[in-house]
């Protein structure tokens, strides 16, 4: 008798055993990507793009709990929450994106140029929405084509792009995507002429859209330069022309002790392709960010 009583009680035993580990479970899963506010498209043939500058793996940042391994599904819920079809990406190292594309199937790195096998300003693009029909890269210097080149005093940067094919309109547009100096003005007008130099060699008649951490603001001169040559930044043309402030943050945020620091970080293009929507991405959670700066989208159009 006391075998036969005994297995109600290991059953009812066994549900709640079952219940309590259900529940332990759950609060060891990462947080759902859905605690970041998902973003809707504002046309059904829009190309959303986000460039993202996401910090790479820094040993110090550990010791402020930023350390990649503490953010990156922060980094992964953000990504998610965009619902874009192109990421531009500076600072990347393999294990960034290697981990950040686990959760994005269908996409693809393009990455023209490696520096020491890292792909450091790749481009992550749909392979569902987009075709890659060419891709390449050069070196932010006097010789773009010469592997580790730069300009005196200046740190080696690179960039890269790629020419896609929508599938939605059938139409073509390449994104060239490059990181300039933090630390000289007279150096990011050297490079970002490399840039535009580069763009001018371009197939006439395909648009292009041009992203970076460009490490100086709206006013400077780099910039200047940049929109004397026709280029228009997709924030600005949304927005209007008032500075929406910094993106860089040190990863403080609101908290950032520099209010009248400017926006770094752009996505310029050319017509005919236009924006319907502009963000400055300042997703968070509980006080931490995905990375240093905030993330910048964009939503592009073709005009017909």
């Amino acid at each position: 008798m006391r075998k036969h009583n005994n297995i109600p009680i290991l059953t009812a035993t066994i549900l709640i055993l079952s219940m309590l580990a259900g529940g332990l479970c759950s609060q060891a899963a990462p947080e759902a990507s859905n605690t970041i506010p998902m973003r809707e498209r504002k046309t059904p043939d829009g190309i959303r793009i986000v460039t993202a500058n996401v910090r790479q793996m820094f040993k110090d940042d550990y010791k402020t709990g930023n350390g990649w391994e503490d953010r990156k599904e922060l980094c992964r819920d953000v990504f998610l929450a965009q619902n874009a079809d192109i990421f531009c990406l500076q600072e990347n190292r393999t294990a960034i994106s290697d981990y950040l594309m686990g959760f994005m199937p269908g996409f693809v790195l393009s990455n023209g140029v490696y520096r020491s096998k890292q792909p450091i300003n790749p481009i992550m693009y749909s392979s569902k929405r987009f075709d890659k029909i060419k891709e390449g890269g050069f070196w932010l210097s006097p010789t773009p084509d010469v592997e580790d080149s730069l300009f005196p005093g200046a740190t080696r940067r690179v960039a890269n792009w790629v020419l896609l094919k929508d599938k939605t309109t059938g139409k073509q547009l390449y994104i060239v995507n490059a990181h300039y100096t933090h630390d000289s003005e007279p150096i990011r007008l050297l490079q970002i002429d490399v840039t535009l130099n580069f763009t001018k060699t371009l197939q006439p008649g395909i648009p292009v859209v041009m992203t970076a951490d460009y490490n100086c603001g709206i006013d400077s001169p780099t910039i200047t330069k940049v929109k004397n040559a026709g280029w228009i930044d997709s924030y600005t043309a949304v927005h209007g022309p008032e500075e929406p402030g910094f993106t860089f943050h040190g990863f403080r945020g609101t908290k950032y002790g520099k209010p009248k620091a400017p926006k770094i970080d752009f996505i310029f293009y050319q017509p005919p392709l236009r924006p319907v929507a502009a963000e400055i991405i300042r997703d968070s959670r509980n006080g931490r960010y995905p990375s240093d700066h905030y993330y910048i989208s964009a939503e592009l159009v073709f005009d017909k």
